[in-house]
């Protein structure tokens, strides 16, 4: 009456999920490193200082380790 599954293919469906949330988790972390970013650009433009370029370079930088993860994650989830 009702179809049965194995365990495997529980197993898979169960990865499988877990698999795109892993997806949709670094892509939003990518989506908040670039808002980041933008509001750090808005801030440089209001609020001149020194370090602004430094702190820039850091919101640089955690955008490309953000997409860095997210290839890594990509690769090895595969």
């Amino acid at each position: 009456m009702f179809p049965t599954l194995s365990p495997s293919s529980l197993n898979d469906i169960l990865l499988g999920g877990v698999r795109i949330l892993f997806y949709l988790g670094f892509f939003l972390y990518i989506i908040f490193a670039i808002i980041a970013l933008r509001q750090i650009e808005l801030m440089r433009k209001t609020v001149i200082t020194p370090f602004s370029g430094v702190v820039f370079l850091i919101g640089l930088a955690h955008l490309l380790l953000a997409i860095a993860a997210f290839a890594f994650a990509f690769l090895t989830l595969m």
